[in-house]
């Protein structure tokens, strides 16, 4: 390939698609075996969480050798068999979201352990239907015919669709599923009415203040950021109806308190997405509705290639995806959502900074070698998979280096025995462990914020920590 084909583009789009695909492969899969090496294996949640990022690493490999070749170099049937192994994962990976998402907002509140079996046994019937109902309708739902459906508008494997036929309604009930269970962990009548409420408390109390003293209006800009963050906090607090004095909460109510606006934005980010790509569809089925019922079809277009506005619009989903994945592998690797225990924070964010940057690397040298060399994108995912084990073994066993800390804890405690405490000087004793403890979380362990209790007979010290902040927020808390 010259140069100048490649910035032709509609291979300068495909090549940005394929190397969003693969740079999400290499992250789903780095996370899904990060979780496992590092979770709490005995924990059904961090199973199933591998479960679902297998699944998603899984999905972008066969989108990856989809998109990668022409139409025309690869068999009919190849197609249909890649693009039906995608039917699975686009179907679980939505459920699993909402499993893991009920599973950690029950851990908070007691209302979403009563409404989490509804909840899942409807979402799971209506994925088994979509599953089933395209298992059912296979030679409708064919890649070429999805192709052409996005693209053209063109139904023509399907000509008696109706209005309530498979071909329409699968798309909607497709759109409907993925938002209920992106949604689900989040929303609830209840919830929603308490953001209005405090929502509209907040508008009725700004106009009457407004309403009593006009000729008060200066220092706009002041006022206006005074209420912005006003706003914030009442909606804040409206929303997110549980304990939040983050020091006195346990994993792994920790994590997920942490990392849960992180998670909300992607859930927005994959309803967004998903109304998107089910729009398009809509639109392109009514397009083919009103040409069939004008009697004037156009003529089927060959296809030999994916159209340069379709790879726009994969590009923009895959741009989406990329996001959702910044902020899910955030959570996990910043927060230890699925981790299911007590992680050095700020030495775990550093692992997932390079992993980042590797798998942005890996994407952009795969991609370029497949265009200017024609190498055989197949092998060179499944080395880049083997790599991306061998990566996350190797950062394994740096976070190992954690629990060694932990372990070290056990002498550092028992130093500060009972004999230790009556025999010196409680103030010099108390000043010497205070000084070790800073030390031992800022420079070993690298956490935000600690806390340790020692209690000897009728003696209690409470040492509390906080990362950066450590000259103002150090304290140590006495009781009788």
């Amino acid at each position: 390939m010259t140069f100048l084909t490649f910035l032709e583009p509609s291979q300068l789009f495909q090549t940005i698609v394929l190397a969003l695909s693969i740079f999400n492969l290499v992250t789903f899969l780095w996370l899904a075996i990060t979780v496992w090496l590092n979770g709490d294996r005995r924990a059904w949640i961090a199973r199933l969480g591998v479960v679902g990022l297998s699944f998603s690493a899984f999905f972008f490999y066969v989108h990856t050798l989809l998109i990668a070749s022409p139409l025309v170099h690869i068999s009919e049937h190849g197609q249909d068999f890649l693009w039906r192994l995608l039917w699975l994962p686009a179907i679980c990976v939505p459920f699993i979201w909402l499993a893991i998402g009920l599973h950690y907002a029950a851990l908070i509140s007691q209302n979403w352990r009563r409404r989490r079996p509804a909840l899942l046994v409807s979402s799971g019937i209506l994925g088994c239907f979509l599953l089933v109902m395209l298992i059912l309708h296979q030679s409708t739902f064919t890649f070429l015919g999805t192709i052409r459906l996005l693209a053209y508008g063109d139904l023509y494997d399907d000509t008696r669709a109706g209005l309530f036929s498979a071909t329409v309604l699968l798309p909607v009930l497709f759109l409907c599923y993925v938002t209920f269970c992106a949604l689900g962990p989040w929303f609830t009548p209840g919830r929603m009415s308490r953001v209005l409420r405090a929502f509209g408390g907040f508008i009725r109390r700004n106009v009457a203040q407004e309403m009593k003293a006009p000729e008060q209006v200066s220092d706009d800009e002041v006022d206006d950021k005074k209420k912005k963050r006003g706003l914030r906090r009442i909606l804040s607090a409206a929303f997110w109806d549980d304990p939040t004095d983050v020091e006195l909460l346990q994993e792994p109510i920790l994590s997920w308190h942490l990392a849960r606006p992180g998670l909300l934005l992607a859930a927005f980010l994959m309803v967004g997405l998903t109304t998107i790509l089910g729009a398009v569809s809509i639109w392109s089925i009514i397009d083919w509705f009103e040409y069939r019922n004008h009697g004037a079809l156009p003529a089927p277009l060959p296809l030999d290639s994916i159209p340069l506005h379709l790879l726009v619009l994969d590009t923009l989903a895959m741009g989406v995806v990329a996001l959702i994945i910044l902020l899910v592998g955030y959570s996990i690797v910043r927060h230890g959502v699925l981790i299911e225990r007590p992680l050095a924070r700020r030495g775990f964010f550093e692992q997932w900074r390079g992993i980042v940057i590797v798998a942005t690397t890996v994407a952009i040298f795969i991609v370029l070698l497949v265009d200017f060399t024609h190498s055989t994108l197949g092998s060179l995912l499944l080395i880049t998979s083997l790599a991306t084990g061998v990566y996350a073994l190797f950062t394994w066993s740096s976070y190992t280096a954690h629990d060694r800390y932990i372990a070290l804890l056990g002498p550092f405690i028992r130093s500060t025995n009972l004999r230790h405490w009556l025999n010196t000087d409680v103030q010099k004793t108390e000043k010497g462990l205070e000084d070790l403890f800073f030390h031992l979380c800022k420079d070993v362990l690298a956490v935000k914020c600690a806390r340790m209790t020692v209690m000897v007979g009728s003696v209690r010290r409470v040492f509390s920590y906080r990362w950066p902040l450590v000259a103002k927020d150090q304290s140590m808390y006495g009781a009788p």
